[in-house]
């Protein structure tokens, strides 16, 4: 764990470097590094574009200096403050923003909206579910021209903006789980297969359903359970 602990420590310090001089629009930086046992650690970090140079160092450190007292021996995890956000994990969970992307038109009488349900439920329950979100939404949220809600059979997300087979890295939203890996390393090496399996199997979906799930065996006779989904209208 002291050889992993380091890895995070020095991809942390130089991810927090580029942030800080992002300019004044963007103080973000997103990076990766070799870890121990063939692992790969994925690093994000991120100041609010307010900050001057010294503040977003100042509010970095200050949240990587929590980091032993919060995540402790975790493998990943994440420290947000009002003005600053840092992120790891043991696998990749951002994307490269494309260089160059459609442009996003806007018009105040149109309304942009998808909704997608998750791949392996039944019609009834994806109705019930877009019925209720389309109804909740915009009620936690009446004010605002876009939204996004991810549920747990359904996703909706409306824009006066164009967003159809646009990609979008942003928002987003992460859960995990407060259990540790007993075995991490065997742990690793049979989540990555999963999803490394999972991704190719969505990817090549067709143009109509990009979904994949399976599970694989893990280490102390666990089973490891994966899903994975795109919106359609993506190429592969």
């Amino acid at each position: 764990m002291n050889d992993f602990k380091q890895a995070v420590s020095r991809l942390l310090d130089n991810l927090r470097s580029q942030a800080v001089s992002g300019g004044a629009h963007c103080k973000f930086a997103t990076g990766n590094t070799s870890g121990p046992a063939f692992q790969t650690i994925c690093g994000l970090i991120q100041c609010t574009p307010d900050l001057s140079e010294t503040d977003c160092k100042n509010c970095l450190q200050g949240a990587t200096a929590n980091i032993p007292q919060y995540l402790g021996e975790k493998i990943g995890g994440r420290f947000s403050t009002p003005s600053c956000n840092l992120r790891y994990e043991n696998y990749s969970f951002f994307a490269e923003i494309p260089a160059a992307a459609p442009p996003a038109t806007s018009d105040p009488d149109i309304v942009n909206a998808i909704v997608l349900c998750r791949g392996d439920v039944d019609l009834d329950t994806c109705r019930s579910c877009i019925n209720d979100s389309t109804i909740k939404l915009p009620q936690l949220l009446p004010n605002y021209k876009g939204a996004i809600g991810w549920y747990d059979y359904c996703m909706l997300r409306y824009s006066d903006k164009s967003i159809n087979g646009i990609e979008a890295f942003r928002p987003s939203h992460f859960r995990y789980t407060y259990v540790n890996a007993s075995s991490v390393n065997d742990f690793n090496l049979a989540l990555r297969s999963l999803l490394d399996g999972l991704r190719s199997q969505a990817a090549s979906g067709g143009a109509r359903r990009k979904f994949a799930m399976n599970n694989t065996a893990g280490p102390d006779f666990q089973t490891i359970y994966g899903l994975m989904q795109c919106t359609p209208g993506y190429v592969s």
